[in-house]
């Protein structure tokens, strides 16, 4: 059985047409849409319960009390069940009608245990000058070329708003979810918790393929293509760096020179210089130094913590 699953949130405007697409899948064989409903205001129910009654999808509808993005993607795998395959989105995107056909195939035909695709953007406006292709990733965008390929090393992440799994993998192991401590709840800035499942599957050697006909368009909300947005994403993600991954050899590595010292120097002297060049990528280097203060006061907020626990 093959699950082509959605988590959404308040965007009960979006569901008929994402809806559609979901259902409009060529793959040539059955599938379930499931659709976990994160503990949405609106009328998210109310939507889904009419765009199923009109159209007779072939649709499963769960609501998620507890609010957050790992609650809901877990809750996903959980209501998957005994699926064979599990293909999930975002609500702010729209699949190609290729896409769990393409899954499937990278799953099923060359054996992945996970695969993930491209991420289209979709802008509300004209590509801003300051939003540099170093940026992109940040706003979901995912492409690394037309070729597939295994996936071997952490320089070719996915993403979990175009990824799929063979269930096999959940059911094996009962800890392999997406991780709590990075949970975004709502509209909120932060997560990295599919990144954090993306390295445990690397860790233990599964078999992860990147699959370029795996295709998904993502909108933009309009308030994401804002300066401040990106910074607030730097600090908030540099936050939960040093809170949780910061004890990982592995982990400091990502960091210039593997110390956080030198990784915030080295971006604080890179964004003025290419400041005064009028170089519109200084924001990427004034993003690394707010992610890096971010790690710092992460850091020191883990040993309160731990201060605390033993004090206490």
């Amino acid at each position: 059985m093959i699950v082509f699953g959605c988590c959404t949130y308040n965007r009960c405007e979006r569901l008929p047409g994402l809806l559609a697409a979901m259902a409009g899948q060529d793959i040539g064989e059955p599938f379930t849409i499931l659709i976990v409903d994160n503990a949405s205001t609106d009328a998210t129910c109310e939507v889904i319960a009419r765009e199923a009654s009109l159209h007779a999808y072939p649709l499963r509808y769960v609501y998620e009390p507890e609010p957050g993005i790992t609650r809901a993607r877990n809750r996903l795998i959980r209501e998957a069940g005994d699926a064979e395959y599990l293909v999930m989105i975002d609500d702010d995107e729209m699949p190609d009608p290729g896409l769990i056909r393409h899954a499937v195939a990278g799953l099923r035909d060359e054996g992945a245990d996970c695969v993930g695709g491209r991420i289209r953007l979709v802008l509300p406006g004209d590509r801003p000058a300051w939003l540099t292709p170093g940026l992109l990733s940040g706003l979901g965008h995912l492409d690394y070329g037309q070729e597939d390929f295994p996936v071997r090393s952490r320089t070719h992440p996915l993403w979990g708003g175009n990824i799929g799994f063979r269930m096999s993998v959940f059911r094996g192991d009962s800890a392999l979810r997406f991780d709590n401590r990075y949970n975004r709840r709502g509209l909120g800035i932060g997560g990295g918790e599919d990144t954090m499942i993306f390295h445990r599957l690397l860790h233990e050697g599964r078999h992860i393929r990147y699959c370029a006909a795996m295709l998904v368009d993502h909108e933009v909300e309009p308030e994401r293509v804002r300066r401040t947005y990106f910074l607030k994403r730097g600090w908030s993600r540099g936050l939960l760096f040093g809170r949780h991954r910061m004890t990982s050899d592995e982990n400091m590595q990502e960091l210039r020179g593997g110390s956080l010292v030198k990784d915030i120097w080295w971006a604080s002297r890179q964004c003025v210089l290419h400041f005064f060049r009028r170089d519109p990528r200084y924001l990427e280097f004034l993003i690394r130094f707010a992610f890096g203060w971010g790690a710092v006061c992460g850091r020191i907020a883990r040993f309160a913590c731990r201060s605390a626990r033993e004090t206490g």
